[in-house]
């Protein structure tokens, strides 16, 4: 251990310091070594703790995942194939794909419903304006006085949902009758893939139902949801076909609609025996030095502070109030807002180069969300570290104006190292980054020209 100081060894004298024992070089060194033991055993409680609670640390990075918001391109049916309680892929059908699994009758025809009304307005103005074929035939088969009611500005709650109905009711009663379609009716419409293919079946039936809806929702894309029955899981089970005295297993399946879930749905998967063991060891290093880092910068803060004047750590405790908030603003902006608006970008690109996104592999799921974090945090750190430079007079507001075009390079730079490699997600974490820094240099002015007016009056104050 080190030894007590000598008698009379002390800085209560000096200038600029707050009193205490000055160490020698040796002593320095003990106190650097137990700090730095202090530090490995609270990042290794901290790392087996993670490791015991593994899975739940696997649930919070996965929530960014479960929150990104996609949309499914083009008109086409996606498909879940369920094997039990195990997923074996989504698939986007394409319109002949479609049209032969005829997944819609399998499971019965939804009819229209008050919900899938998206633009109730928007509809009522297109039926009573008739602008075109669709619209003045099916405002001829509503209810004109619930058409001419909705279209009132004087409405009252309880009349409006009576007069949605009647207009429910009446398309209902359209869809679930002869076809709709005519050429000369449709001609201004354009029709989709899938509506096209199922329209040259001639169909019948339960794909009558279908064929009227989709021809509906294909003349009102913006008023009417197009996504009933778009959405479907397949449950594939094993059935038992009796063949006289054999009875043969065959795999067979049974299909449903879902609504839309409007959030990614990817498993992540390892490769390897040993992978589930490294990736979890390496979850469990990036969440403990998180769970330990109050620690650390406790038992730093003891081997640094006494080196410090006093002014020194006024400034220092100054900046650790700010640095310290921003660091856990910039974690959570890019865990709720930024994190989940990169990893929809990413499956849509991987869909747009026609890759499958189902499956991820773990470990590089993990790198790349605590590294995101991470960064996001230190970059929020800018501020502290800017105006800390200006206070102690490193730089000034005229050197920080003239660095703002530096500053946009470098951003977008930490952008494309700390997140997925394209340009959207890049752009995403620059910005807030370039914000930062442009209240940085506002500061950094304000600061300056209250140093001039003081100065200003200084020089008033001495000619007097």
């Amino acid at each position: 251990m080190a030894q007590e100081p000598e008698e009379g060894h002390s800085t209560e004298g000096d200038e600029g310091y707050d009193g205490g024992p000055i160490k020698s070089f040796l002593e320095h060194l003990e106190d650097l070594r137990w700090a730095l033991i202090k530090c490995a055993s609270a990042v290794l409680v901290g790392v087996m703790v993670c490791l015991y609670a593994g899975n739940y640390v696997v649930k919070i990075l996965m929530r960014p995942l479960e929150k990104a918001v996609i949309s499914y391109p083009a008109e086409n049916q996606v498909v879940t194939v369920m094997l039990g309680t195990n997923r074996l892929g989504i698939w986007q059908l394409g319109a002949e794909q479609q049209a032969a699994f005829n997944l819609n009758a399998a499971a019965a025809p939804q009819p229209f419903s008050v919900d899938d009304i998206t633009d109730l307005k928007a509809l009522v103005k297109r039926l009573n304006e008739k602008a075109d074929g669709v619209s003045a035939f099916i405002a001829g088969r509503l209810d004109a006085d619930a058409i001419a009611g909705l279209a009132s500005a004087s409405l009252s709650p309880t009349n409006s949902g009576r007069y949605q109905a009647l207009l429910i009711i009446g398309i209902r009663r359209i869809v679930q009758g002869p076809s709709i379609y005519e050429k000369k009716r449709f001609e201004k419409i354009k029709l989709g893939e899938v509506t096209t293919a199922l329209q040259k079946r001639n169909p019948q039936g339960a794909d009558l139902i279908r064929l009227n809806r989709l021809l509906l929702e294909d003349a009102f894309p913006k008023e009417l949801s197009p996504d009933a029955g778009r959405f479907v899981t397949l449950e594939l089970q094993p059935i038992t076909i009796e063949s006289g005295t054999n009875h043969v297993q065959v795999m067979g399946w049974s299909a449903k609609t879902t609504p839309n879930p409007g959030h990614m749905d990817i498993s992540l998967v390892v490769l390897s025996p040993s992978q589930a063991f490294l990736v979890g060891f390496r979850l469990a290093l990036f969440a403990g030095l998180a769970l330990a880092s109050p620690f650390l910068f406790f038992f730093l803060g003891q081997f640094i502070l006494p080196a410090l004047r006093i002014h020194e750590k006024k400034y220092l405790y100054r900046g650790l109030a700010f640095a310290i908030p921003l660091f856990f603003s910039g974690v959570c902006f890019c865990y709720f807002i930024l994190m989940p608006a990169a990893l929809a970008a990413s499956q849509l690109y991987a869909n747009w180069f026609g890759f499958e996104s189902t499956f991820w592999e773990a470990g590089e799921y993990i790198g790349f969300v605590s590294k995101f974090m991470l960064g996001m945090g230190v970059g929020f750190e800018l501020p502290v570290v800017i105006l800390v430079l200006v206070k102690i007079g490193l730089i000034s507001y005229s050197t920080l104006k003239k660095a703002r075009p530096y500053m946009i390079v470098i951003n977008l730079v930490l952008g494309a190292v700390l997140t997925t490699p394209e340009v959207f997600t890049q752009v995403l974490m620059a910005v807030p980054l370039q914000i930062l820094f442009e209240i940085s240099l506002l500061i950094a002015w304000y600061w300056e020209r209250q140093e001039k007016k003081r100065a200003a009056a200084a020089d008033t104050t001495i000619d007097t």
